[in-house]
């Protein structure tokens, strides 16, 4: 499971299968079930979207679709810029429920969203993305905010880790900058990045290096990145990428 901080740079439209391994991102996200039920992980929930049914991603929640060779489905990243609006119309809402059965609702939603693929018109992009986000403030079953919810968890932690993690970093220092307990950070890191702090930080620092191997020595990367010694980065790296920095470079 990983942030996948691409998805918040950008917007992203796609119809097909639509399969991932689990991550999560910043940026609103949607599916509509166009083919082919589809079984879903949704923040750690097994979930079943139906044909003719619409999927609301918030920020910040873990998901995962497998891959169904007979599945086809509209997905749109909403830009990231749209999370803000939503989380100020929201304030201290959450929607309790993420699918919407609604199949009138969600066809009409579809039919908007689908014009996304043929148009360039800033204006009128705006006005479809506002008016999906207007209809499911409308229709959506909402409930109270937890406090110290794990997306505001997870922006907190992601923002210092954007910020140091080229820096000696270990789980006791961040815990206690961010203002947490050591077995209470732990806790909920683990849960809310279904990784450790010391796997994730690793990964981090293996994705920043990517786009350094393109024009820097890997011995410099490994160490601009936050890495102790060359034999932990390429460890770190073939974990993570399945291949060596040097095999990545030529590629």
């Amino acid at each position: 499971m990983e942030y996948e901080h691409y998805r918040d740079a950008k917007e992203f439209f796609c119809i097909g299968k639509n399969y991932c391994k689990e991550h999560f991102h910043r940026a609103i996200e949607i599916q509509y079930c166009i083919k082919e039920n589809k079984e879903l992980l949704i923040d750690g929930k097994n979930e079943t979207l139906s044909e003719g049914e619409f999927l609301f991603i918030p920020p910040f929640c873990t998901h995962r679709f497998p891959r169904q060779e007979n599945h086809s489905s509209l997905a749109v990243v909403f830009p990231v810029s749209y999370t803000d609006t939503w989380e100020q119309a929201l304030k201290d809402k959450q929607l309790s429920h993420l699918i919407f059965k609604d199949k009138t609702l969600a066809k009409d939603l579809y039919d908007h969203l689908i014009q996304l693929a043929s148009t360039k018109n800033p204006i009128l992009r705006d006005g479809i993305y506002k008016y999906v986000l207007g209809k499911l403030l409308e229709h959506g079953k909402f409930q109270a905010k937890t406090q110290n919810s794990k997306g505001d968890f997870a922006l907190q932690t992601l923002t210092y880790l954007e910020k140091h993690y080229a820096e000696p970093l270990t789980l006791s220092k961040v815990a206690n900058e961010l203002g947490y307990n050591y077995s209470y950070f732990s806790s909920i890191f683990k849960k809310t990045f279904r990784a450790g702090f010391c796997e994730y930080l690793a990964m981090l620092r293996v994705r920043k290096s990517l786009p350094l191997l393109r024009s820097e020595k890997i011995e410099d990367v490994a160490y601009k990145v936050g890495f102790g010694s060359i034999q932990s980065y390429y460890l770190c790296f073939k974990r993570v990428m399945k291949t060596s920095p040097a095999a990545y470079r030529q590629k």
